[in-house]
């Protein structure tokens, strides 16, 4: 049972890398087949990622308006940290014209859903809002990633050029100046809960979904834990980034097989031995998985709840109708400066 990556489709490379440790593949969203970075298409040819892109109806109309707001960013270069806090409460990173536009591509998808004979305009202008917020969503946290490692450089430039005239050595117990940059800037910790909304709409197209997901962000985790109660910390497991299985070459597969038997069966489950990991030597740079646990609770039943939309036809004939419950995996980091 493959992971899905949640709530975002902006793609960190380091998150799926580190991810990779515990998964033979993670499958991330994307909101439309618009090209992907070269990156993260790396990822994608090597086996460790899987794109889905549960619905491509009305791309070209949804192209038009990331290419609108690519011309809106450009004109106002810098503003868009600002701006997206200061408009939260209308379809995001846009000004009245911009959101005019968006307005006028929404209500021609739903005209041509209607030339077609297609139903319930609602449902589809929710999810063209929810395709058009995470494409936005996933060209601000981008841009905003990039200005956020520049500030890593500058600042561990900084921190060696101290030690230098310091007369002090490199090591990873000295305190790293770029911790408090980076943290500063995780730009994707803002409007959680509309971004599980968003990705959620997509989620309840995807005739593939299965009942495991898992994500690199606190806060997300902590929205869910905030709007649901009942939900079991299951175990947490903790490894370097470099050869934690090495002994252990089985591991990854015994460990997919766990959290199929958590999403399938009725719990409780017992824990196999062979999944148990041995505490760290060390904790630097060691990355932890956190299982959580919502006992009862299908997939869909879950989603449907942060996405307010009623699941498609396709979606309803999902793997994800065997599941009986949810598991929500949390991957975490010792050094914080690898968050997300």
């Amino acid at each position: 049972m493959k992971p899905i990556y949640f709530p975002y489709t902006h793609l960190s490379v380091k998150a799926m890398e580190d991810l990779g440790i515990f998964f033979s593949q993670v499958v991330a969203y994307q909101p439309s087949n618009l090209p992907i970075s070269a990156e993260v298409d790396a990822l994608v040819q090597s086996g460790r990622l899987a794109i889905r892109v549960p619905f491509t109806d009305h791309s070209d109309n949804l192209e038009q308006v990331v290419k609108a707001y690519q011309t809106w960013a450009r004109q106002h270069q810098g503003a868009e940290f600002a701006y997206f806090k200061a408009n939260q409460g209308a379809i995001p990173f846009y000004d009245a014209a911009s959101i005019h536009q968006i307005r006028t591509e929404i209500r021609r998808t739903q005209q041509e859903d209607a030339r077609t004979g297609e139903p319930d305009g609602e449902a589809t202008q929710q999810l063209m809002q929810a395709r058009v917020f995470l494409h936005l969503a996933q060209e601000f946290d981008s841009q905003n990633q990039a200005i956020s490692h520049s500030l890593i450089s500058q600042a561990d430039m900084e921190r060696a050029m101290l030690q230098k005239l310091q007369g002090e050595t490199d090591s990873d117990e000295s305190p790293l100046l770029s911790t408090e940059v980076f943290r500063a800037d995780l730009t994707g910790e803002y409007m959680i809960a509309e971004r599980l909304a968003a990705w959620g709409t997509l989620l309840l197209h995807d005739p593939e979904l299965t009942g495991v997901f898992v994500t690199a962000s606190r806060p997300a985790l902590t929205a869910i834990l905030d709007d649901r109660s009942g939900v079991v910390e299951i175990g947490r497991w903790t490894c370097p980034r470099e050869g934690c299985f090495e002994h252990q070459p089985d591991w990854q597969g015994l460990f997919a097989q766990y959290l199929h038997r958590l999403a399938t069966e009725a719990w409780p489950i017992d824990m196999p031995q062979q999944i148990i990991l041995p505490p760290p030597m060390s904790e630097v740079q060691g990355v932890t998985l956190t299982v959580y646990l919502v006992a009862g609770t299908k997939p869909y039943d879950f989603w449907k709840g942060w996405a307010k939309q009623r699941m498609s036809d396709v979606a309803s004939a999902s793997l994800a109708d065997r599941c009986l419950n949810t598991v929500v995996v949390l991957m975490t980091y010792s050094n914080q400066r690898a968050y997300r």
